[in-house]
């Protein structure tokens, strides 16, 4: 019951930075159409996309994860990785 809870928890979590990862993606491309493809922004894009891929793949790889026996350790640690990887871009994009 309460792995159900803490999944349920994540997975709304990831659903969360799911929908910050689309918008900020959708930006990354309007720069990169109104830059006429510079490959910079391209690039940039590039890097913003891969937000909502792990935001959508995590969940699923942790399920399955939990299936094969994994530690829980490994576990948390795939519904982390989006949020590390949007703290990165969030020191990537302020730095820049």
């Amino acid at each position: 019951m309460i792995r159900s809870v803490w999944f349920g928890a994540a997975t709304v979590l990831d659903v969360l930075l799911l929908i910050a990862g689309l918008y900020t993606a959708e930006s990354a491309f309007e720069i990169v159409i109104r830059t006429h493809w510079a490959p910079a922004p391209v690039l940039v894009a590039a890097l913003f996309t891969a937000l909502p891929v792990f935001c959508l793949v995590a969940p699923f790889a942790a399920r399955r994860a939990v299936r094969r026996g994994r530690s829980r350790a490994q576990v948390v640690g795939m519904f982390i990785a989006p949020w590390i990887y949007a703290v990165f871009l969030a020191v990537f994009l302020f730095n820049s």
